[in-house]
């Protein structure tokens, strides 16, 4: 797994929103901070973006399998409280989820 500091890749655009929820679940949601992801689709060489109210990406994360994902532990517990919003993509398919830190 590769992790990218800052730098947003794009923005989140209301497209991204047609998407189901269900094959992807964010874990305690809501959060301190620090939550996993759990997906029901098998991908491979995909991307984990979280995106501000605003749209705006503020954290990336890349990841080789699913199995690199599962055994993954996010902590934004430095960023502040809110509503942010989950996309997991690869060439292939999406996935966007609603992540709430308290």
């Amino acid at each position: 797994m590769i992790y990218k500091g800052n730098q947003p890749l794009q923005t989140l655009s209301n497209q991204d929103f047609s998407i189901s929820e269900n094959k992807l679940a964010l874990y305690p949601n809501p959060n301190n901070g620090v939550f996993k992801i759990q997906m029901q689709n098998e991908m491979s060489d995909f991307v984990v973006e979280i995106f501000d109210i605003t749209g705006k990406a503020i954290k990336n994360y890349y990841f080789h399998t699913k199995s690199d994902l599962d055994n993954y532990s996010f902590n934004l517990s430095t960023i502040a409280k809110g509503t942010y919003f989950v996309k997991v993509y690869d060439t292939k398919s999406s996935f966007v989820s609603k992540l709430s830190i308290n």
